[in-house]
């Protein structure tokens, strides 16, 4: 998918990027800086040992005729914030310092943080949120300023989770509803959850999960409700104690 194409600072670029679950899977640039080496920065919630290196590494590598090959006329530099959003703001800083000639945000704060940081460095993104409403661009057929991405649709879908949690539930029952409630995107999914819950009159429970010990309460306040089924809300932060959350659920 094209992205966006313009003249900026006296160069052209073109974006070709695609998500799937949150991860870069395509990128590519037309034309990049008339210079012998560029980084590109990527920002992102997740922890180091989440993150796939070489998924990106190797596509430069791949192309049919390479532009650029990482480690020779390119270098990728890695900033985690290890599940804690109020680092990514500093981090973007450390990105823009070295300089990065491109950043790369990995979800809606990761974005956030970068549009935040700069007004002139490009930004790549992919989120699940209205991209206008957050301000990270004008339109979506004329994104404007220096950040443009991928809009996956994510709070639509909730009413299918529901609709799909209910079909394989082995009794019916109470449904909680964990959220990270600093996430931009939480009141979005909320009001679409909530809303098709009510539709069908399915009983929700709505808990937060902010942090590990918000969320031990929440899995022991489920056992005490017995709760029937969970729906995660959408924070990078579930995604970087998969493990624990997997773990608890299992209890």
């Amino acid at each position: 998918m094209q992205l966006d194409e313009r003249r900026k600072g006296g160069f052209d670029f073109t974006f070709v990027a695609g998500l799937q679950d949150r991860k870069l899977h395509s990128f590519g640039a037309r034309r990049f800086l008339n210079v012998a080496d560029h980084r590109l920065g990527i920002l992102t919630v997740r922890v180091h040992e989440q993150s796939d290196h070489a998924g990106l590494g190797n596509h430069f590598g791949q192309q049919k005729q390479a532009v650029f090959v990482v480690g020779q006329n390119v270098a990728i530099e890695y900033r985690y914030a290890e599940g804690r959003l109020d680092r990514l703001p500093s981090l973007a800083a450390e990105l823009i310092g070295l300089p990065a000639a491109l950043l790369v945000a990995m979800g809606v704060s990761a974005a956030a943080a970068a549009k935040k940081a700069t007004a002139t460095i490009p930004i790549v993104f992919g989120a699940g949120l209205d991209l206008v409403q957050l301000g990270l661009v004008a339109s979506f057929n004329r994104p404007g300023g220096n950040a443009t991405g991928v809009y996956a649709f994510g709070a639509e879908l909730n009413p299918k989770r529901l609709e799909l949690l209910r079909e394989v539930l082995p009794q019916p029952g109470l449904i909680a509803f964990l959220v990270g409630p600093e996430n931009q995107a939480t009141p979005e999914h909320l009001r679409e959850v909530e809303t098709a819950a009510q539709a069908v009159g399915q009983p929700m429970l709505v808990l937060h999960g902010r942090d590990e010990d918000e969320i031990e309460k929440a899995f022991a306040t489920m056992a005490e409700r017995q709760v029937r089924g969970l729906l995660f809300g959408p924070t990078t932060y579930f995604q970087v104690i998969v493990d624990k959350l997997v773990a608890l659920a299992a209890r």
